[in-house]
């Protein structure tokens, strides 16, 4: 009987301990800028937390993040369809970007070690959506991304590339 009580008790210490744990966790996260620190719930659930978390709250204003993988970023973008005076529907892309089965994109080297590329370009709605109506996030594209921030763990620093002193090569940033 004595034992049974003894796993009572540590099994509702750890469920307090649990709680407890995750509540400080949300709490940090909620405090945490995703756009320009690193959040500290990457260490536990890995950076695709931050990635996510990025990508769903600012998609409507043109903003969104990648996963620097080896130094290089692939960037996606929406399509601009613009209907001419004859009433054809004509597709246009930004500069560089490639259409890599019915997606978008464009491979850019990132000028310093970090883990991830924030970006900010022109968000673009469903075709027909009008102020006020309700969009789902994943039907919103974005037109011409820009490299605008990198961000790294805390302590890693920052390094410079060769390519940051390419005056050819350099990014907005």
């Amino acid at each position: 009987m004595q034992f049974k009580k003894f796993v009572n008790y540590v099994a509702i210490a750890t469920i307090i301990a649990g709680l407890g744990v995750g509540a400080t966790g949300a709490t940090v996260c909620h405090n945490t800028d995703h756009l320009t620190h690193y959040c500290p719930l990457n260490n536990i659930f890995g950076i695709e937390h931050q990635i996510n978390k990025v990508n769903h709250e600012y998609i409507t204003d043109g903003i969104q993040a990648y996963k620097i993988e080896n130094g290089t970023v692939t960037l996606k973008t929406a399509a601009l369809i613009i209907q001419e005076e004859d009433g054809r529907l004509a597709r246009y892309l930004p500069e560089g970007f490639k259409n890599n089965n019915g997606e978008y994109e464009k491979e850019i080297t990132v000028p310093f070690s970090g883990e991830i590329a924030i970006t900010e370009g022109t968000p673009i709605f469903p075709e027909g959506a009008k102020p006020g109506d309700i969009v789902r996030r994943k039907d919103i594209g974005v037109l011409a991304p820009e490299l605008i921030r990198v961000i790294s763990r805390p302590g890693q620093a920052i390094e410079p590339t060769e390519d940051m002193y390419d005056e050819t090569k350099r990014q907005k940033f």
